[in-house]
């Protein structure tokens, strides 16, 4: 393993993650993950079969509203961090298994 290497890959995350706070704070004044409902609204806008598909995945896993507003913010950030305007198909799936696997951690404590 290249110790010059690891630390170059670092830093290059640790700038992504600057890039990606910074245009939340330039869009919202603030991170994603501190929107109110009516900023996800503006912020955060699904369109209407990410909606639907949403909606029947949180009946499944039987999810709260609570749950499916921090996946909605968690794929507000996924695209963010990928530079995207929109929040895509492939960024609210990531962001579910991402709350899944969050809560399959807290089960088996």
């Amino acid at each position: 393993m290249q110790e010059g290497g690891d630390k170059a890959n670092w830093s290059d995350v640790r700038e992504s993650i600057r890039l990606c706070r910074d245009l939340q704070n330039r869009r919202a004044g603030k991170l994603n993950s501190e929107l109110r409902l009516a900023e996800m609204a503006e912020y955060c806008s699904l369109d209407k079969e990410q909606r639907s598909r949403l909606a029947n995945i949180m009946d499944k896993l039987a999810m709260s509203a609570r749950a499916t507003h921090r996946i909605i913010k968690m794929a507000r950030t996924i695209a963010d961090f990928e530079g995207s305007a929109e929040i895509s198909e492939q960024n609210l799936m990531e962001a579910i298994g991402y709350r899944r696997c969050q809560f399959s951690k807290l089960i088996t404590r």
